[in-house]
Order: C-alpha cells, then structure tokens, then sequence
C-alpha cells in the first residue's frame, strides 16, 4: 500500500514542515480491509502531509455531488469499472489513477477536473 499511494499522490514532505490543509477524498479497493481499516487514509496523510484524507471503496450514485462537493480533491488510488462508469456519467473524467480537482460552480453544482499539480 505504501508503495502505491507514494506513486500516485507523491511524497510531499515540505522542508519547512507546514501541513497541506486540502481536503482530501481517497478512493480504492479494500482489499484486506485496507480502507475499512484506516491504512491507505494512514498511508496518504503521510505521503500528502495532510490532516484532511478520507477514504471510499464505493460511490452512491444519488449522494455522489453531496459528498465529493466536501473536499478539495478526489484521488483515485485503485480504479475500478463501476467508479470510472459513475465519474464519467456524472463529470465527464476518466476516472484513471490520480488527482481530480473539485470545482463548486456559484449555483451548488460541482465539477471535477484532472489536476496535474496541487
């Protein structure tokens, strides 16, 4: 797990020690209770320096702008069929490994955005 979340989100240790304050959503597999568990949140605060990491194995579909309209980010650490279904149907992304930006529009819809830096 380690290996994978460093290869997708990256090793962002700051050298002055301040704490990245986005707001993060993670998906993936849990796979041997990794998300249920807390390990890949564990794992991904570390490697983000961030305080602010949950983690999802499953979208629903009816909650889906309620619940990514609360963080800054989504990151897709493990994609799956129905994940990439449900991201394309509503926002029009891949839903690939990686970093999406969430961006609120002024009438309370959201939109998510490929993000290639933070």
């Amino acid at each position: 797990m380690p290996a994978q979340v460093e290869r997708v989100v990256g090793d962002n240790w700051p050298k002055h020690g301040t704490e990245d304050t986005h707001r993060y959503l993670l998906y993936g597999q849990d796979s041997n209770g990794q998300v249920t568990d807390y390990y890949m949140q564990y794992v991904a605060k570390y490697y983000l320096y961030a305080p602010h990491v949950d983690a999802i194995v499953s979208f629903y579909e009816a909650n889906m702008d309620h619940l990514i309209s609360s963080y800054d980010y989504l990151v897709v650490i493990e994609p799956d069929a129905r994940e990439q279904a449900l991201l394309s149907k509503h926002y029009g992304v891949s839903g690939d490994e990686g970093f999406y930006r969430v961006v609120k529009s002024s009438d309370g819809g959201i939109a998510l955005l490929p993000a290639t830096s933070r």
